[in-house]
């Protein structure tokens, strides 16, 4: 009887070792820990100790990070003048930081499709904070952040998150680098960089000027050739009639969806011509200067710079 009682407490307390330990491991394994843990990312550990976004990943709330490899931020340093992480402003390097944080546990199963998320960057330091957008692409082998960057090591288990590492540090975005992220707005980059265009991509650069863009995806530029006369698709637009179809589709001020109403009429700056929003509900459609409509199917792409729409159709100006 004595044996079998010794027997059943020593499983016991064996079963109550390995549950202790096992609880123990799970704990060890937060964000900071596991980035403790990986050599190749000992600058970006001192980067969130230096801003005290460090102690922001050791708690309960889930995150997911993007974490730059050594190498990457090396290269980072040496592209933007600095020569240590340490010489890099402190409120610069703290947005910088959080622009590789999202709220939420994402691995890479939760970007099937091409998507925007909101990372914890903010474009304004006043209330109501207004977080910046990182576009994570899958080309259904690989994902790539902001159709750039890739990613080295994906889906690092934490007990509060998940971690990727990355091949790069992602910078925090203009209007031009939200254009050239999101390779289903490829036909609109290729045709504000062609050759007789102003400068378009120093226009939406800019950190003087505020810009919000309404952006026709190439289904849209796809679906304008198609409803144009043969012959008449945008490839024989003149360099001018480009001109003003970009412009357009431009807007010297930040107007963000909090902002539309039915029948707003919005001046653009191919001035004096303007669209209509119409909006009803949850949604958002326009009417342009031809009378044409069509809908506003992404809103809120928000920049450092302003912010982008994504349309459904291309808006057409009166060319004369």
């Amino acid at each position: 009887m004595k044996r079998i009682f010794k027997s059943i407490v020593f499983v016991f307390c064996l079963s109550f070792f390995i549950s202790c330990s096992k609880t123990d491991d799970l704990q060890d394994r937060t964000i900071t820990n596991l980035i403790d843990s990986q050599p190749n990312l000992s600058i970006f550990r001192a980067a969130l100790i230096q801003t005290d976004i460090y102690n922001l990943l050791k708690g309960t709330t889930a995150y997911t990070v993007f974490a730059p490899s050594d190498a990457a931020f090396n290269t980072f340093l040496t592209n933007s003048g600095y020569t240590t992480i340490d010489a890099v402003p402190n409120d610069v390097l703290t947005q910088i930081l959080l622009n590789h944080i999202v709220v939420g546990s994402k691995t890479t199963g939760n970007f099937l499709d091409n998507t925007y998320v909101k990372t914890l960057a903010t474009k304004n330091a006043t209330l109501p904070l207004v977080y910046l957008d990182l576009y994570v692409g899958n080309n259904g082998s690989a994902v790539k952040i902001n159709g750039t960057i890739n990613l080295l090591t994906p889906n690092i288990v934490a007990n509060n998150g998940i971690i990727h590492t990355i091949d790069g540090v992602i910078k925090l975005p203009t209007v031009f680098d939200q254009i050239v992220s999101n390779p289903k707005l490829n036909i609109f980059k290729t045709t504000i960089t062609s050759a007789g265009q102003p400068n378009f991509a120093q226009l939406l650069s800019s950190s003087v000027n505020v810009t919000t863009a309404f952006v026709p995806t190439d289904a849209a530029f796809n679906s304008l050739n198609a409803d144009l006369p043969v012959n008449a698709g945008l490839t024989t637009f003149s360099t001018d009639m480009k001109t003003k179809l970009i412009y357009y589709h431009l807007v010297n001020s930040y107007l963000p969806s909090s902002l539309f109403t039915n029948n707003l009429v919005v001046a653009t700056e191919l001035n004096p011509q303007t669209f209509t929003i119409q909006k009803g509900g949850t949604l958002n459609n326009f009417i342009d200067q031809q009378g044409r409509s069509g809908a506003i199917i992404v809103t809120d792409i928000q920049c450092t710079n302003g912010v982008i729409h994504l349309l459904d159709k291309v808006m057409l100006p009166n060319f004369n």
